[in-house]
């Protein structure tokens, strides 16, 4: 018969004073259980391998496949089982319930599902399954719009441009005009602003100074040719334009059409 768990059943534990060590009951997948003392702070990661190395001295060990084919549930906060797959936490951040985990065999469909379903429940303070209990037409109707939602959003990103996911990921924040906003004129060095050439993977950075009167349809493809002939004999590196009146960066620019 498996004994009680040690770890304290304080309901506030995981946020009182931290302790230096904290009692563990860890339920193997080969049928054993193994009782664990380690650090408040120990990460998962730890955890596995001071588990692997103790099984190896318990019975049904050749059962057991490789590490990397397990991970971690526990019940959270909301009384509901989750699996952690990043390994990096902390004991202290998943706050397992009485100290239990339970070791089990790695998901290899829709990898990343269970993850989204705790974050989700998380954030809205229910468990999910409270939801799926639910019989309502109204509630069905929601889900089901919001979804028929997302897929059109999904298919929309997916058919957009480079250039078209660079600004929705980065949006630019200059001004459409061609004169330089008054705002900007206390940051401007000399009435110049600052054009950088960035490559990507790289160190290499180019710069030039550009008046403010210059037309800026000139200025880029002039500024892109300069460079274009020295940065393609570099593998077709990847490159971009940065524009900056002072430090602070503006837009960024795939002058790829210039060359």
């Amino acid at each position: 018969m498996v004994p009680a768990p040690s770890c304290p059943i304080a309901w506030d534990y995981w946020t009182a004073t931290p302790s230096d060590y904290v009692e563990l009951t860890c339920l193997m997948p080969n049928s054993i259980f193994l009782s664990l003392r380690v650090s408040w702070n120990a990460t998962l990661l730890g955890v596995k391998e001071e588990l692997w190395d103790l099984a190896m001295k318990q019975p049904l060990f050749g059962m057991l496949r490789e590490m990397s084919g397990y991970v971690f549930q526990f019940i959270n906060s909301l009384a509901v089982p989750e699996e952690v797959d990043d390994e990096n936490k902390r004991l202290r951040d998943i706050k397992p319930a009485l100290g239990v985990l339970m070791i089990i065999e790695r998901s290899i469909q829709r990898p990343g599902e269970n993850l989204l379903n705790t974050q989700i429940s998380h954030l809205i303070g229910k468990g999910l399954n409270e939801f799926d209990n639910l019989r309502s037409s109204e509630v069905n109707d929601f889900r089901m719009r919001m979804r028929y939602l997302a897929e059109e959003s999904l298919l929309k990103r997916a058919q957009s441009t480079q250039l078209e996911r660079l600004r929705y990921h980065c949006p630019p924040r200059l001004a459409d005009l061609h004169t330089v906003p008054t705002s900007l004129h206390s940051h401007l060095n000399n009435n110049c602003f600052i054009l950088v050439t960035k490559v990507a993977k790289t160190e290499w950075q180019f710069s030039r100074k550009v008046n403010e009167q210059q037309n800026h349809s000139v200025a880029f493809p002039e500024y892109c040719r300069m460079w274009g002939s020295y940065l393609i004999r570099m593998e077709n590196k990847q490159f971009s334009i940065f524009a900056l009146p002072c430090k602070s960066s503006m837009i960024i620019y795939r002058p790829k059409k210039y060359l």
